[in-house]
């Protein structure tokens, strides 16, 4: 890391972050800031420089959230065969809901909190456990796995890295009640109706 990485200056009520040329480069919101630029920030944002994040007088999230670090991202990742979910936040009883990563394997280190984490094998055997903080966890590539925040005061924080620039990310509540399969291929294998599986797609679908 650079010795001097960025400044941070108080215009007129308004934070204004510079890129001092840094090595690592330096990102707002995700986005590379160019050498020698100035931007102002509001609050909410984030502010990233080799290994650290910093939220401009965010709040605690309210919801499970990630941050990536992918090839599409970081575009230097290309070809390196890694990437990484450096911040992933869950505020108490938060859940990250059932997916894989077609592509990779997760490698998942516990940074605070507790967490209870699982995943299902080929031959639907759950393995489970409920990390503290300093644990590690590794979730094996393409299979179904989750995290789960039981806590109902304090909030849980996660960093996972990956073994491809572009692991993918197939969230099971989004694909099957999101898309349009049909109602009844849904209905039948989950022994359930029409009207329910209507109900659920109506849940988890993104507002317009």
């Amino acid at each position: 890391m650079s010795g001097l990485h960025l400044g941070i200056q108080k215009r007129g009520g308004t934070l204004v972050v510079t890129n001092l040329d840094s090595t690592d480069g330096t990102l707002i919101n995700e986005k590379r800031l160019r050498p020698g630029a100035a931007v102002s920030v509001s609050p909410g944002s984030r502010i990233t420089f080799g290994a650290r994040i910093f939220c401009v007088g965010a709040q605690p999230p309210s919801a499970f959230t990630v941050s990536k670090v992918s090839a599409a991202e970081f575009p230097d990742l290309s070809g390196q065969s890694v990437s990484y979910a450096p911040v992933l936040q869950f505020p108490a009883g938060t859940t990250n809901p059932p997916h894989t990563h077609p592509r990779s394997a997760e490698r998942l280190l516990l940074v605070d909190g507790s967490l209870r984490v699982g995943f299902v094998d080929t031959t639907n055997k759950l393995f489970t456990q409920t990390l503290q903080a300093g644990d590690m966890f590794v979730f094996p590539k393409g299979l179904v796995h989750f995290h789960h925040n039981a806590d109902a005061r304090n909030q849980a924080l996660t960093i996972s890295a990956f073994e491809s620039a572009g692991a993918g990310t197939v969230s099971l509540p989004t694909t099957l009640f999101t898309t349009s399969i049909d109602d009844n291929i849904l209905a039948k294998p989950f022994k359930i109706d029409v009207a329910t599986i209507q109900a659920l797609k109506a849940g988890p679908a993104p507002k317009p």
